[in-house]
């Protein structure tokens, strides 16, 4: 498992595929197929790098 924040994940073992569970404070929001984190990975930092160059310049520290 891995929290930060308000997010938690949570892979579960035992078998083919491995499904992994995402939540957001205590509500699960989406279960994913492991090979479908890398996709969520990629997403998660093209939007970063897209909030942080709209953001005005100085609030861009929080994307750091």
């Amino acid at each position: 498992m891995a929290a930060v924040g308000k997010w938690k994940i949570i892979a579960w073992k035992g078998g083919y595929p491995v499904w992994c569970e995402l939540h957001y404070e205590d509500r699960e929001i989406a279960r994913l197929h492991h090979k479908d984190l890398h996709d969520l990975e990629y997403a998660v930092k093209r939007t970063i790098l897209e909030a942080r160059d709209i953001l005005p310049n100085n609030y861009k520290h929080e994307m750091d």
